[in-house]
């Protein structure tokens, strides 16, 4: 199991242009993307942004065709503007 300062914490907002990604390190420093939300290079912003994330961190290769390891992720809170948008638009 990873320790407290190997894990990390994800705070991911799902838009409907960007997505937006922030994760704190157990040691206090962070990482801040802005992906498309639709993109065909990625099936899922989110789980490219956590992808991504790990890259940066390990420095390993996590591929988009693997299973996201998820053995360092302490939580991943998410929310969304694209619902709210929508009522906001009627």
């Amino acid at each position: 199991k990873a320790k407290v300062m190997d894990k990390l914490w994800f705070s991911i907002d799902r838009g409907g242009t960007f997505t937006d990604v922030f994760c704190q390190e157990g040691s206090g420093k962070q990482h801040v993307l802005k992906l498309l939300s639709i993109d065909p290079a990625y099936k899922d912003a989110p789980t490219e942004g956590i992808r991504r994330v790990l890259e940066i961190v390990t420095g390993n290769e996590h591929p988009r065709d693997k299973l996201v390891d998820t053995s360092r992720i302490a939580s991943i809170r998410m929310g969304t503007t694209v619902a709210t948008n929508a009522l906001l638009e009627r």
